[in-house]
């Protein structure tokens, strides 16, 4: 999914109530998986669950 899409996808889910924190990047990419890891823990204090799912979202 590229940013537009996410950033479309957050907005679904966050006027539905959820609670979201959306980040781009590439989970192959060291730096960007601590940049998404680093952001769920700033945002909600701890990542309680890893989930490995990389994919396409249609």
């Amino acid at each position: 999914m590229d940013e537009a899409g996410l950033l479309q996808f957050w907005e679904r889910l966050a006027e539905s109530g959820g609670e979201i924190e959306a980040v781009v990047g590439d989970v192959s990419v060291v730096e960007d998986a601590r940049r998404m890891i680093g952001a769920a823990v700033e945002n909600f204090g701890r990542v309680d669950v890893p989930v490995a799912n990389a994919g396409v979202i249609p």
